[in-house]
């Protein structure tokens, strides 16, 4: 299960949005499973013991790229009893223990396919997104580092490290590697987002609405490009526009929590709080972590309108 890090933006003339970097991972690497002899690896498994091993390999794939995580830890396991030396095995099991949440287990098993193939560019960018889990940021920086040296066209990787960067306030650091991501591969809507997020919060507000559009033109479902898009049209003072995104965002993905509180904020900050108040219900039921931020962007939205009522009352 990713954990996404929030950013909470102030914006000049909007009520706080919550905008969301977003991670790409290797789900599966499922290239050749043959057993790699490296480190302190020494297989000496049959030639029939070899093929139980791939077909139970091959199996958890199938399984995983349907969304069983858990069966495909299972058979990934299963696949490593016969066969202990295929650090594919050991980096898919480990990616899907990282969308169970199970971080330790995840991280015991990057540590042992990097140990048995320490080119395996993909254990690399994968225990990356578990060290920012663990908010071991400088980790996962080395991480996204070493696969990008292994691999020099490793789109996924820059995006990755972008995130970082941009979990330290380190913007111009992250609209780079953002943009080589998107030179690396110019399909790749999610680094436009997560650049159009980055130059949003740089105050680069053109910059970032011409990557939001470019996200979604490339990939229409990117609900969270719609939130953010939401959030900076607002914030340019284009509240239909930015409804209109919110409610894509829900439509899209409708247990989106930080789209039914954005909406919320944007509501309030237009004196509509009865509807205001639905959305952070809705928001709160689907993620109760946030019963903390509600109030505090709440009581933000509400001083801008009274700010705005005052404002227009001595003209």
């Amino acid at each position: 299960m990713q954990r996404l890090i929030l950013e909470l933006a102030f914006l000049v003339v909007a009520p706080a949005a919550v905008s969301l970097g977003q991670v790409v991972e290797e789900r599966n690497h499922s290239g050749s499973a043959e057993v790699v002899q490296v480190g302190s690896c020494h297989p000496t498994v049959a030639p029939e013991v070899a093929r139980v091993a791939l077909g139970y390999f091959n199996r958890a794939v199938s399984k995983s790229e349907k969304g069983d995580d858990d069966g495909a830890i299972k058979d990934y396991s299963s696949a490593l009893r016969q066969d202990p030396c295929l650090a594919l095995a050991y980096h898919n099991r480990g990616n899907a223990l990282r969308l169970r949440g199970k971080l330790t287990e995840a991280m015991a098993d990057f540590n042992r396919a990097i140990a048995i193939n320490p080119s395996l560019a993909e254990a690399y960018n994968n225990r990356g997104l578990v060290r920012r889990q663990q908010a071991d940021l400088e980790g996962a920086i080395a991480d996204y580092a070493k696969a990008i040296e292994l691999r020099p066209r490793y789109a996924a990787a820059y995006n990755n490290r972008g995130n970082i960067h941009q979990d330290r306030h380190d913007l111009a650091a992250a609209i780079s590697d953002f943009g080589t991501a998107v030179a690396l591969d110019p399909q790749f809507a999610l680094a436009y987002s997560n650049r159009g997020q980055a130059r949003q919060a740089k105050g680069d507000m053109r910059g970032a609405l011409d990557d939001y559009n470019q996200a979604i033109a490339l990939d229409p479902t990117l609900y969270r490009a719609y939130n953010n898009r939401g959030s900076l049209r607002f914030a340019l003072k284009d509240p239909g526009g930015a409804e209109a995104d919110f409610e894509r965002a829900i439509e899209l993905k409708p247990g989106y929590a930080i789209a039914y509180l954005n909406r919320g904020l944007m509501q309030l900050a237009q004196g509509r709080a009865r509807e205001a108040e639905s959305d952070f219900s809705r928001c709160l039921k689907f993620d109760p972590s946030l019963a903390s931020s509600v109030p505090k962007l709440s009581d933000a939205a509400l001083r801008r309108l009274n700010a705005g009522t005052e404002s227009n009352e001595t003209r």
